[in-house]
């Protein structure tokens, strides 16, 4: 009723008088504060308000108007807009704009003299500072104190209201009367911001202001309403803030310059103090804790109200870096709002210095429109940066070297812009960006990058320090691309520097971030290969070597002992070239030095060798020599050595010898030296000594050549014992000095050199007399030195004993007492386990001991009790630690080795311990391999495997054996040891081996296809880094074997097993009944007809297959005549069921071998081959044995052959399947030269029918050139079944692995499969893809009407010799989509950019066979969020790149060529999806994801397509739209076919 609100009030003027309308006003006025009902209220006020101005216009006295609003509006104020108000909005709202009204035409009006309007603007804004007072809803930044400041500071007019208000706010709170009512907040904002609207705005209210002291009140108001408003902008009650940022402060400061002419100089200077209000209440949010949220709102406020305050001192620019969308978009618009104001009035920051003005934002206003362009392509780097897709992203990145060369933008601008691409959440665009940085070549551009260490040590680390970014599925870390591509990056960086002085600077920084901010092993590895391979420069001070010993010593992720060698192998060179040795003093050198080597075996022959030699006589001897070294060294020594207030560090060893040699020497001998002087030379002894065997490897003796006596190393083991081998004194018992005594007594003991044989057992002797005897001491007090000397004691027994093993001395003890001596001695764990494990390997030396005196004596000597040792280890492996058991599945290997009778029971109790250990430890990849290779180890060994009881079916072997298969499947490495073991045990073929073997056929059958698909991630470091540390020699010794490439281990298994069916003798019972023994358990792991419903390469089923077929052709030749029927109506089977080529191949050789062995049951075969009713790639199948069938068979049996075969042959001449007709064509021509060359031609020609048969395929144009092409063809031509028996042949999808670990495994060839066959070698060329056969051009696609069946199958042009381009690690996916018959559909999605749905209909199309897909990016199926919806399909899918612009060209010339054009959309004319009949050669065109298909599209299309729909919503999601579409197409075309 608004609309009649006017023209009802002029007739209630025109035509009632004062006292009816007063009347109406009293009646109405009650009926709008009684009402119940909220409508009829809202109609009440409808009239209300119209009477009401009508009544206060016909007044016409200023005094009875202030007294009528008084009465009136301020009676509908506290009653409408209180808290419990319970009126509706509506009513509120209309209110709310009469009150703003008459507000402002009160002032308007009458000015200073309007009390209505006084009161009411006080009213609203002392419940506004109550509020601030007394609520909890607002933020302590202290608002009054705000307010109070501000006026106080700007002299501001509004002092004396400030005033009186405040008076007015504590006498109402000092009122405790219950009259006291409270104002809505959001009511009373509203009501003030249509009040100063109403000013802005109304033309009535416009007219009027034309008073300056009614403009003076009004600003002396405002300026009050302002400063109020600005301290409420920290409000945490969301609605408020926003009805404050988005409606009153922006009305009041457009009042501000509507009314700016209107008003004095003075009044707009206050403005420019209004602005810095609102900027100093902004600053005051922005240094709330970070936790605040309203911290976020600075950024609005800024973007808000720009206009209003830039052109102050310090602006503020933060946010761009924020992770807060709002934060970053509110940022990027204020800096937008900058250039474009700069760009303006340029005069701005015209002559600014840096004192004054920022030096992050230039300009220069001749070159005004170049900043502008170089600021846009900012914006653009910077909000492609957001994008989450790469292909987005990549075009537009090249703009980044254009800002760098052009210079404008201070350098923190462009590490923004990577620093927002590197924290986009998709790791594809991340990296994307990451790659395009390290490709950089560009000397100047890196240079730039390197100097701005913000950029590389902030941003480019911080972003870099995942290891994930280096991962490479199944191959770790260390063999990334991303890595190898950072690695040179890296590189070209440091040599890029243009100043010497930047590149020192960055050089030292680096390694102080790698040792002490860089978390993540990957990046410093690539990084110190990087700068190992940089230029010669003096960088490196003591500091920075620091730094590096700190990295290589002490870094916490650098633990596993592989990375941690490659660490050390870097950090050399590293050291060398970039080493300032000017600075150096020679205890830097020496520690960095010695930490380098430690841990790492620095051989003399080695790079690392030769380069420290050549660092420290060419740039740190002063003469380029090492005497001044040694010199120094030898100092130090003496100093070491003597002076006992010396704290040199023990560590710093030198790796060179000959001077050190003196002093020690004469020290040494010296026999009154202070136990402190001889602990320091023990120190050095057995640091030379350890670091002298790494170095030379053996090759030189350390005790000669230091010429050191008999009689000093036995002062030295005698002056050892007295610290560790007391019986009545204290013993030694920390760690490191009893290790140190250890490792030297173990040299001296074990080391063939240093003593003589007598001695050395006199040595031996003594020492186990007092190790035994300390053990068996039992103190008459508690003396815990004693039971700590206890455990170093075992390790000594433990060296007694090797050291008695390796020189025959058997004269100590190996009975039960002295072995229980060792394993009941209780040990306290230690942090690593160490000593507890060490009584365990202290009984697996005793029990290999007590075995050596067993086999090398016949007296009768007394040893332990192998069952009570037993049950101790059983009994303890059940509660051990992962270290302990490892020593103690260790210890089993001897223990069961050992002569004693040994149940099942026994064993399955130690295997099931075992098992649930190792289970346990699954996913510890430092303790499982080890246990598990200590389990292998003690199983699976000759003793074992030769006792029958143990290796029964339900027996504790195999149930070890089946645990191995169970775990490998998980694991790698765990099967291949096993097979090992298994091999190394029956290829001795002996009547024990060969029994064993025909015990484990079925798992010899399991392990001949063992190789299952999965990510080996546990081994992936260890490999890679053991691959990097390896050196040239090595890498070429392991070329090609399975040994270098960790991931394929799993060949190493079936090599194993393969290598024994290879040696197997024909003439041996055993190895003939073992053969046939796996020929069936081979054929059982096929015989599920699932595994022939897989049409396609590399799936798991096909190598499964494929490697039964390899082995049952190992066997075949070995198959007994009577399960031969068997056998051949089995192959028949899987040659009429098979049709993957490279299976069926292997198939139709192994039918050649045993018809060529057994010519008698070829009646069988030409049965088959007679039927006319078999699926054609069952009659190729046939026909392909034939080829060589003449070649094979022996003259006894080929005579005969000949006769029959070209009869059989002829019906398939004649066939109108092309590709039947071509391999009878070829079987033809084969057999028909055979026949010739053999001699039994004249038979042949003396049929008149076959030999006009010959002579037209000799003469016939087109069939020369198919003889032309099948002699091109090795398997239609030159294929020989004898010849080609060879193990190179056989094993040739992974010749380039298995030929060359067969002879590792075996050298020695055997004469019925040798390893390769030298004449055929030049022949096997003609495996490559280019000589495949193009039957293209004289294929006709014609239809089977003669020899289809209910069996029939799409027609395929199979070439068996395909076969060959088929490896097991990479199946051939090309090979696969070329030849792959398709269904002639293409799917167009060129109009959809989600990639979900693109993913989807990938996977889709790949399903049903269609042709292609056309995306509008090829770049997109590379893309993570593609890949993982489409799981692989994109690698066999055909796809093909059509951008929406090129559309209609693309559908042209597709029409051309005969497809008719098919859209997926409803229109008028649309065709019903199920009745619509597809043509065979079709496009479907899918339409935008909610668009559909643009018009200009639609009208270029044969036919739109809908799908019926029968519910509620009318849409469906476009990927399943295209889905269903396609079955649809794929189910018709199944129809044609079968019809």
């Amino acid at each position: 009723m608004e609309f009649a609100s006017a023209p009802f009030q002029s007739l209630l003027i025109q035509n009632a008088d004062k006292e009816q309308l007063s009347i109406f006003l009293n009646q109405l006025h009650q009926q709008y504060l009684n009402a119940v009902d909220e409508k009829a209220r809202f109609g009440t006020l409808q009239l209300l308000l119209p009477i009401f101005k009508a009544h206060l216009l016909r007044l016409g006295d200023h005094q009875q108007e202030e007294e009528c609003l008084e009465q009136y509006v301020q009676t509908w104020i506290l009653f409408s807009l209180s808290q419990e108000s319970m009126v509706s909005e509506e009513s509120v709202t209309m209110l709310q704009s009469t009150i703003a009204h008459l507000l402002g035409h009160s002032f308007l009006r009458y000015g200073k003299t309007t009390n209505f309007g006084k009161s009411t603007i006080s009213m609203l804004l002392g419940q506004l500072v109550i509020a601030m007072e007394s609520e909890p809803d607002f933020v302590d930044l202290k608002p009054m104190e705000f307010i109070s400041s501000h006026i106080e500071a700007g002299k501001l007019e509004c002092t004396e209201y400030w005033t009186e208000l405040t008076r007015l706010i504590r006498q109402s709170l000092g009122n405790t009367s219950s009259d006291h009512i409270s104002l809505d907040l959001e009511y009373c904002l509203d009501l003030l911001s249509r009040f100063i609207s109403e000013l802005n705005e109304n033309q009535e209210l416009l007219s009027l202001d034309h008073h300056d002291t009614s403009h003076d009140e009004i600003y002396t108001w405002i300026q009050l309403i302002y400063v109020i408003a600005v301290s409420m902008v920290p409000c945490t009650h969301s609605t408020i803030r926003m009805k404050l940022i988005q409606e009153l402060l922006p009305n009041l400061l457009r009042w501000q310059q509507n009314t700016l002419h209107k008003i004095s100089l003075d009044k707009q200077i206050y403005w420019c103090q209004v602005r810095s209000m609102i900027w100093d209440r902004t600053l005051q949010l922005y240094a709330l804790p970070a936790t605040n949220l309203l911290r976020l709102e600075i950024y609005g406020l800024i973007a808000r109200f720009f206009d209003f305050y830039f052109g102050l001192e310090d602006p503020h620019a933060s946010g761009l870096q924020s992770n807060d969308s709002l934060s970053r978009k509110y940022s990027s618009y204020i800096l937008k709002r900058i250039i474009d104001f700069t760009h303006k009035y340029p005069d701005t920051i015209k002559d600014r210095t840096d004192n004054d003005w920022t030096p992050y934002f230039t300009w220069k206003t001749s070159e005004s429109e170049d900043y502008v362009n170089h600021w846009d392509d900012w914006f653009l780097l910077y909000d492609i940066m957001h994008e989450n897709v790469i292909h987005l992203v990549e075009p537009v990145l090249p703009r980044f070297e254009v800002l760098l060369n052009a210079d404008v933008l201070h350098p923190s601008w462009w590490i923004l812009v990577f620093y927002r691409g590197f924290q986009n959440d998709i790791s594809s665009v991340k990296k994307g960006v990451l790659e395009y940085i390290f490709s950089r070549e560009n000397p100047f551009i890196l240079n730039k990058m390197g100097i701005e260490h913000s950029f590389i040590f902030g941003a480019l680390f911080k972003t870099l320090d995942q290891t994930a970014l280096f991962a490479v599925p199944t191959q770790g870390t260390l063999v990334s691309p991303f890595g190898e591509h950072y690695r040179h990056f890296m590189f070209n960086l440091i040599a890029s520097f243009e100043r010497e002085e930047d590149k020192v600077a960055f050089l030292r920084q680096m390694i102080h971030h790698l040792a002490h901010v860089v978390s993540s092993y990957a990046p410093i590895l690539y990084t110190m290969e990087a700068l190992a391979e940089a230029s010669d420069v003096n960088a490196w001070g003591p500091d920075e070597l620091k730094s590096l010993r700190y990295l290589v010593d002490r870094h916490r992720n650098f633990n596993i002992p592989a990375t941690k060698q490659f660490l050390r192998k870097l950090s050399i060179p590293a050291l060398v070239h970039l080493g300032n040795t000017a600075t150096l003093s020679f205890s830097d050198i020496a520690k960095t030095v010695s930490s380098l080597v430690n841990e790492y075996p620095v051989k003399n022959k080695s790079n690392e060798f030769k380069l420290i030699r050549y660092w420290l006589q060419s740039k740190i001897s002063s003469d380029k020599s090492i005497d001044s070294l040694l010199n120094a060294l030898k100092d130090r020594l003496v100093k070491y050595v003597c002076d006992l207030k010396s704290e040199e560090d023990g560590d710093i060893v030198p790796q060179t010898l000959i001077i050190l040699l003196s002093t020690f020497i004469e020290h040494i001998k010296d026999q009154s030296i202070s136990e402190t002087t001889f602990d320091r030379l023990l120190t050095l002894f057995n640091a030379l000594w350890k670091n002298f065997q790494s170095c030379f490897e053996d090759k030189i003796n350390f005790v000669k050549m230091i010429n050191i006596e008999e009689d000093t190393l036995l002062y030295i083991l005698n002056r050892m014992g007295k610290k560790y081998l007391n019986k009545e004194e204290d013993n030694v018992v920390d760690d490191d000095v009893n290790d140190k005594l250890l490792s030297l007594t173990e040299k001296i003991l074990l080391n063939e050199d240093t003593l003589s044989l007598d001695t050395r057992t006199r040595v031996i002797r003594e020492h186990y007399e007092t190790t035994v005897e300390l053990l068996k001491y039992r103190s008459p007090t508690v003396n815990p030195n004693k039971e700590m000397s206890k455990p170093f004691h075992i390790v000594l027994l433990n060296i007694i004993y090797q050291a008695a093993r390796k020189y025959s001395y058997y004269e100590l003890s190996c009975d039960q007492s002295v072995l229980s001596l060792v394993y009941s001695l209780p040990m306290k764990r230690t942090k690593e386990a160490l000593r507890e494990s060490a009584k365990w390997t202290c009984v697996e030396n005793m029990i290999r001991y007590a075995s050596d005196v067993k086999k090398s004596t016949t007296k009768s000597i007394e040893f332990f009790d192998p069952f009570l040792v037993y049950e101790e280890a059983v009994e303890q492996l059940e509660n051990a630690s992962e270290l302990c058991a490892e020593a103690i599945l260790t210890s089993f290997g001897p223990l069961l080795a050992f002569s004693w009778d040994k149940t099942a029971d026994l064993l399955n109790r130690c295997i099931d311990l075992a098992n649930e250990l190792m289970w346990e430890n699954a996913y510890q990849s430092k303790t499982f391999p080890l246990l598990m290779k200590a389990f292998i180890n003690s199983m699976f060994q000759p003793e074992l495997l030769a006792n029958e009881a143990l290796n029964k079916e339900d027996g504790p072997m195999k149930k070890a054996l089946h645990l191995v298969l169970k775990t490998g499947d998980l694991k790698p490495f765990v099967v291949a040891q096993t097979s090992r073991k298994l091999h190394e045990y029956w290829s001795q073929f002996t009547k024990e081996t060969d029994r064993s073997m025909l015990n484990y056929a079925p798992e010899i059958a399991k392990l001949l296809v063992f190789g299952p698909l999965r990510d080996r991630d546990d081994q992936k470091i260890e490999a890679a880094i053991s691959l990097k540390l390896a050196t040239s020699e090595e890498q070429q010794e392991a070329e090609g074997s399975a040994g270098i490439v960790f991931s394929q281990n799993d060949y190493l298994v079936r090599i194993d097993m393969n290598d024994l069916l290879l040696r197997l003798d024909i003439n041996n019972p055993l190895h003939k009944q073992l053969a046939n023994d796996l020929i069936d358990h081979l054929l059982d792991c096929i015989k599920d007809d699932s595994l022939f419903e897989f049409l396609y390469n590399s799936t798991a089923e096909h190598r499964l297959k494929l490697r039964v077929c390899c082995s049952i052709l190992l066997l075949i030749d070995f198959a007994a005549e009577d399960k031969l029927n068997g056998y051949l109506e089995y192959i028949f089977e899987l040659m009429r069921k098979e049709t993957i080529t490279s299976v069926r191949c292997y198939i139709e050789w192994a039918m050649i071998r045993i018809l060529r062995r057994f010519p008698d049951r070829l009646s069988m075969f030409y049965e088959r081959l007679e039927n006319p009713e078999h699926k054609p790639n069952y009659v190729i199948s046939l026909l392909t044995v034939t080829f060589t069938l003449g070649d094979s068979l022996s003259d006894q049996y080929a005579e005969k052959y000949f006769e029959d075969i070209f009869v059989r042959l002829m019906p398939w001449l004649i066939t109108n399947h092309f590709t039947v007709r071509l391999f009878a064509y070829c079987a033809w021509q084969r057999n028909w030269k055979s026949c010739i060359e053999r001699g039994y031609g004249k038979q042949v020609e003396q049929n008149k029918y076959l030999k006009a048969m010959g002579h037209f395929m000799d003469t016939y144009v087109d069939c020369v050139k198919f003889i032309d092409k099948i002699k091109a063809q090795f398997y239609m031509s030159k294929f020989d079944p004898i010849e080609d028996f060879n193990v190179e042949f056989i094993f040739r999808q992974m010749m380039a692995f298995f030929n060359k670990s067969f002879m590792r495994v075996n050298p020695k060839g055997v004469e019925r499969c040798p390893f390769t066959n030298p004449k055929r070698i030049p022949l096997y060329t003609s495996v490559d893809p280019t000589e495949l056969m193009d039957l293209e051009e004289t294929t006709q696609v014609v239809d089977n009407t003669v020899n289809s069946s209910s069996e029939e199958v799409f027609q395929k042009k199979i070439m068996p010799w395909e076969i060959m381009l088929e490896t097991d690690m990479d199946l051939t996916k090309n090979l696969v989509k070329k030849n792959r018959k398709r269904n002639q559909l293409i799917v167009v999605a060129s109009l959809i950019d989600r990639l979900p749905n693109l993913a989807g209909l990938c996977r889709t199309c790949e399903i049903f066979n269609a042709s292609e897909l056309v995306l509008p990016s090829l770049k997109m199926k590379d893309d993570p969020g593609f890949t993982t919806v489409s799981v692989a399909s994109e690698k066999w899918m055909p796809m093909s790149e059509v951008t929406e612009n090129d559309l209609p060209a693309y559908l042209q010339n597709k029409k051309k060529e005969g497809y008719t054009l098919c859209g997926l959309e409803q229109t008028t004319t649309s065709a019903k999806l199920g009745e619509y009949e597809f043509p065979e050669k079709c496009i479907l065109l899918l339409g935008k994801e909610r668009q559909g298909v643009p018009a200009d599209l639609l009208q270029m299309l044969d036919v739109t397509i809908e799908i019926p729909q029968y519910g509620i919503t009318r849409s469906l999601n476009v990927h399943v739209s295209g889905a269903i579409c396609i079955y649809e197409y794929t189910k018709q075309m199944n129809w044609k076919r079968k019809a």
